[in-house]
C-alpha cells in the first residue's frame, strides 16, 4: 500500500513531509506506538534523518519549552463571574485569538463584550469546529454531528467565506 504524506496548512517543517512520515512509520514498527519521548530518542543522533526538525541548542530549547508552560498555564485557568451575588458556570479566563498579525490570548469577558473580537472567535472556533468534522469524517457515529455542523455553515461565515 503506497502511502503520501503531506504537511498540513500552518505547520513548518525542514524536511519533506514524506520523508517524516515513513521515519515516523520506522518508529511505530521499532517500538510499537509513537510518542514524542521515543521520536527525540531517535532524532537525537546527528545522523538521524529528523535530526534538523529539533532546536538542539538547549538555551534555546529551554526558552521554547518555558513559552510551552505558559501557554498550558494560560489554558489551565477558567473564571467564575459573579455579579450581584449571583455566580456563573466557570469559564475559561483567556481565549486564544489570531488577527492578521498578531496572535496571543485575551481575556474572555474582554472578547465577548467587543462585537469585532466576539465575531473573530466566533469565526476561528467554527474553523476549528470544521478542522474537527474534517478530521474524523470517516466515522459514521458521527454522522448527525456532521449535519449540524453544515448547517451553520450559513450562519457564521469563515476567513474565506467573508
Amino acid at each position: 500500500m503506497k502511502k503520501e504524506y503531506s504537511i498540513k496548512n500552518g505547520f513548518q517543517l525542514t524536511i519533506p513531509a514524506q520523508v517524516i512520515g515513513q521515519e515516523l512509520e520506522k518508529i511505530n514498527v521499532k517500538y510499537g506506538i509513537i510518542e514524542p519521548q521515543i521520536v527525540v530518542k531517535e532524532a537525537k543522533p546527528k545522523k538521524s534523518t529528523l535530526h534538523s526538525c529539533f532546536e538542539w541548542d538547549d538555551s534555546i530549547a529551554a526558552e521554547k519549552y518555558r513559552e510551552d508552560q505558559a501557554r498550558y498555564i494560560i489554558r489551565a485557568i477558567d473564571v467564575t463571574i459573579i455579579e450581584n451575588y449571583n455566580t456563573s458556570e466557570p469559564i475559561k479566563a483567556f481565549v486564544h485569538l489570531k488577527e492578521l498579525n498578531e496572535s496571543g490570548y485575551r481575556q474572555t469577558t474582554d472578547v465577548m463584550g467587543d462585537k469585532r473580537l466576539r465575531e473573530l472567535l466566533l469565526k476561528q472556533a467554527f474553523e476549528e469546529l470544521q478542522y474537527w468534522a474534517k478530521r474524523y469524517a470517516n466515522f459514521i457515529e458521527f454522522a448527525q454531528i456532521f449535519k449540524i455542523i453544515e448547517t451553520f455553515k450559513q450562519k457564521i461565515p469563515t476567513k474565506q467565506g467573508g
